[in-house]
């Protein structure tokens, strides 16, 4: 009785093995025609082809862009010959940017106003508001300490501030102008902004006498 069980159980193995040969085979045989087939990749296939900008596409934009610069600015002169000009100087010439008027030009800024400023520290706040809204700061003031002029403008002329520090008795008027007030020396000191403290005004032009502020 042993005899006859050996030999079916050796048949079944033998069995098994000829299958898993011939199972292990066909997976071979589906993975080498899986490698050599080109890959199948709808979703690239569908995209667009790349498109490159020439030196003539380059050009015509920045074109446009210069366009649009010189309709802003023709915009704000028309706006300035219908304003009164505000016996307010710039502090330095260094805050210049246009140089062939002799003018600075800020345009969108906020405006801090204080009877005067004695160190860049009285200036923290208003320099903080300004980059976080990322816009340019005018400095009105009656007073300013050359070595805050002197701070500013090397700041400006390397590119690192975007600013305007002009010097006016008429501080009643330019918070009259752009909605802002007048600090105190001791408020300026003391770092005291309230929110009503900051004007605005749509630009403001400046020379070393005059300014023009256009809301």
């Amino acid at each position: 009785m042993e005899w006859p069980l050996l030999i079916v159980a050796a048949a079944c193995a033998v069995a098994a093995i000829v299958i898993a040969f011939w199972v292990d085979r066909d997976r071979a045989r589906r993975r080498q025609r899986i490698l050599a087939s080109p890959p199948h990749q709808p979703v690239l296939a569908n995209l667009p082809s790349p498109e490159y900008l020439t030196e003539a596409d380059v050009r015509a934009q920045a074109e446009r862009l210069q366009t649009a610069s010189d309709q802003a600015d023709s915009d704000i002169r028309s706006a300035m010959a219908d304003v009164k000009a505000l016996t307010a100087r710039l502090a330095s010439d260094d805050f210049i940017t246009d140089t062939t008027r002799r003018q600075a030009i800020l345009l969108d800024p906020v405006v801090w106003i204080a009877q005067s400023v004695a160190t860049m520290n009285d200036l923290f706040e208003p320099i903080r508001l300004a980059r976080r809204r990322q816009c340019g700061l005018v400095i009105a003031v009656g007073q300013a300490d050359p070595e805050v002029v002197r701070t500013l403008a090397v700041n400006v002329l390397a590119g690192t501030a975007t600013c305007l520090l002009v010097v006016t008795q008429n501080l009643d008027q330019v918070a009259d102008r752009t909605g802002g007030t007048v600090l105190s020396t001791a408020d300026a000191e003391a770092g005291y902004m309230p929110a009503t403290a900051i004007g605005h005004c749509r630009a403001w032009i400046a020379d070393l006498e005059h300014s023009w502020i256009i809301v």
